[in-house]
């Protein structure tokens, strides 16, 4: 997806000092993940999760499946215009919306976003204990089922899991228009666009005690 609005922005690098053990991390996503292997299919749809709620489309059974697994690369989380107010002609963007990049082997977060009162570039150097509360986050996200609604004025919400063996990556898509028809649709498969928000909610939490000015360069 273009981001035009990348350019023109202040760009600052956040070193946090780590505060617990190097292994919090690991033993938190380990936990979460159940045992699964880093050869777990990403992009299932039909999985088993322990937990989800099977819905059933046509003769197929729909049961919710994990989208992060152990061993995944990243990811990049996106929520990009909608029924919000633009920025001005000279703010130096052109979209109101928000890119979020994750790395786990970094250890980092970058948010990449368009204010009304122009760009946004940050990155933050994650502690361990910001790590596992991302990893916690991301294992706790699965793919949504039937039946979809079709909805208006909200944004495009999109989150791609960078994988550490092939397929390089999965896009999952927000199921907000998931019912309309027409191709206005995204292709599948979705997550819920409720947890896709609470999900970027934690992310920007992470990235707003350096943004003191509330999102300005």
């Amino acid at each position: 997806m273009p981001l035009s609005f990348w350019m023109g922005g202040c760009s600052d690098s956040v070193q946090n000092q780590a505060d617990g053990s190097g292994d919090a991390a690991g033993d938190a996503v380990s936990e979460a993940d159940g045992g699964l292997g880093s050869d777990a299919s990403p992009d299932a749809i039909l999985a088993v999760d322990g937990g989800g709620d099977a819905s059933v489309d046509g003769d197929v059974a729909c049961v919710p499946a994990t989208v992060w697994h152990l061993g995944d690369d990243g990811f990049t989380s996106s929520d990009l215009g909608g029924f919000v107010a633009q920025p001005a002609p000279d703010a130096g963007c052109t979209e109101v919306g928000s890119v979020y990049v994750f790395s786990a082997t970094a250890q980092t977060l970058s948010e990449h976003s368009c204010q009304i009162t122009g760009p946004v570039d940050r990155t933050v150097q994650l502690t361990d204990a910001q790590q596992s509360q991302i990893l916690t986050a991301a294992m706790a996200l699965q793919t949504s089922c039937p039946p979809y609604s079709c909805g208006a004025d909200f944004g495009t919400q999109s989150l791609t899991v960078h994988h550490s063996a092939p397929p390089s990556s999965t896009l999952y898509n927000g199921d907000f228009y998931a019912g309309c028809s027409g191709g206005q649709a995204p292709a599948g498969p979705y997550i819920a666009y409720p947890d896709l928000s609470d999900f970027e909610t934690v992310l920007r939490n992470i990235v707003f005690p350096i943004r003191g000015d509330g999102g300005s360069p």
